[in-house]
């Protein structure tokens, strides 16, 4: 099996998770229990992961960082604009 095919699938999966959340709030435009600061953290993590990726010229990485990064910018916006 190809490692890279099993590797986007992880991304697909992964980041997928994050779908229904914004669907919700964009939606209900409630984000009360949601929290800044861990989308923030999550966004910089994702950030230096990403660069860590470009380094090693690894397509996994970096597709899954971007693809991560602009949900976590999705749901910062999200979040301030409905607080």
């Amino acid at each position: 099996m190809n490692f890279y095919l099993l590797g986007f699938l992880g991304i697909i999966l992964m980041n997928a998770s994050a779908l229904p959340q914004i669907y919700k709030i964009w939606k209900t435009r409630k984000v009360k229990d949601l929290t800044l600061y861990r989308e923030v953290l999550l966004l910089i993590g994702c950030s230096c992961y990403l660069a860590y990726g470009i380094w090693r010229k690894d397509p996994v990485i970096i597709a899954s960082n971007i693809w991560a990064i602009g949900m976590f910018l999705t749901l910062i916006f999200l979040i301030i604009k409905n607080k």
